[in-house]
Parts: C-alpha cells; sequence; structure tokens
C-alpha cells in the first residue's frame, strides 16, 4: 500500500530540487558558494561573486593619497 505524501516528502524533493539547481551554478573561485546572483564578474579568467569581489578588488581612494 502506497502511503500519502506529506509535509516531509514535499519538503524533501522540493530539497533535492534545490541542490540540483545549485549544483548547476557557477562557484566562486574565492569563497566557493554557488553564485546566486543574477551576475557575477570574471576576473583572470577566474568566476567571482560580488561578495568576493568588495572583500578582495575593492579600494577606496584615500588609501592613495
Amino acid at each position: 500500500m502506497d502511503r500519502l505524501a506529506d509535509h516531509y516528502d514535499m519538503w524533501a524533493r522540493w530539497d533535492a530540487e534545490r541542490e540540483d539547481a545549485l549544483a548547476k551554478l557557477p562557484k566562486c573561485g574565492y569563497c566557493g558558494n554557488p553564485i546566486t546572483e543574477d551576475y557575477f564578474f570574471i576576473i583572470n579568467r577566474t568566476f567571482v561573486c560580488e561578495s568576493c569581489l568588495m572583500k578582495e578588488h575593492r579600494q577606496f581612494t584615500v588609501d592613495f593619497e
């Protein structure tokens, strides 16, 4: 006898679909996380998410005075 799908079954199916979708996304070369934004940056042929771009490459003009 088949059992009825409950909320856990629906969540497990949704979680598996989400994991499959995340696996198809490009990964950031700095943090290794899937890039979930609508855009990313390429620096020296490396995919970079916006967060890592700001942490690693952002410079303030006062640093050059």
